[in-house]
This record gives C-alpha cells, structure tokens and sequence, in this order.
C-alpha cells in the first residue's frame, strides 16, 4: 500500500510512500478519511514521496476540505524538492497547505494553531 495511516494519536499521520497515484488509491484513501474524527488534526507525511499524479493531489486537496469543514487542519511535512516544486507551480502552498520541513515541526505547529483557535473561540 502507498500510505500508512497512524490516526490512533493526535494529530493523526498519513505516510505517503514511492508513488503516489490518487485513482489507484481512491478507495482506500476514502475509508481513511471516513476514520477521521471531527476537528482532528492531520500530518502528511511526503517524505518518502517521488512521485504523485494528479488525482493524486486531487485526494489531498480533497482531504484538506473535507478535514477542515470538520473543524480540523490539514498540513504537509518532509517534502522532497521535486514534489514541492510541484505543489509551488500549483500555487498549493500558502494557500491550501502548509508546508513544514519535518515531523516533528508540524505537529508543533499543528499543536500552537489548535491552542491559538481553542482561545480565539474563548474570547
């Protein structure tokens, strides 16, 4: 399989690997996101991405809304130059996905926008 999905910790990890082709994964990918609880918080992990076609983008971008009209967020981590590239040229970046250089700095990041949404709605 070209994904492996850890949604058993927040924010839950979707692990993309090789080659990523949206219509041969479609289905498996759906009943991931059908896994998904409301407002959770998702890391895709491209790391060990080299190559996604578009249908490909198309599910991550359909993740991305889906996930988020749930009150939850979306972000991207480890991505190889070949595949940002990609998502620059797209106009993907900054304004669908953020981008963060490792694991470890998404779910910081993840983490700091949930605390500073929780207060948001507080105030």
């Amino acid at each position: 399989m070209p994904f492996t999905a850890t949604l058993t910790t927040e924010p839950h990890i979707l692990t993309l690997q090789k080659r990523f082709l949206g219509a041969v994964e479609k289905r498996a990918w759906k009943q991931t996101m059908d896994q998904l609880d409301t407002g959770a918080c998702v890391v895709i992990d491209l790391g060990r991405v080299d190559f996604i076609d578009s249908t490909g983008i198309g599910l991550l971008i359909q993740t991305a809304a889906h996930v988020r009209r749930k009150g939850g967020d979306v972000v991207i981590a480890n991505m190889k130059h070949r595949v940002k590239n990609l998502f620059l040229m797209t106009r993907l970046l900054g304004n669908v996905f953020a981008d963060y250089d490792s694991l470890d700095e998404a779910k910081i990041r993840l983490g700091e926008n949930r605390r500073i949404e929780t207060e948001r709605l507080a105030a």
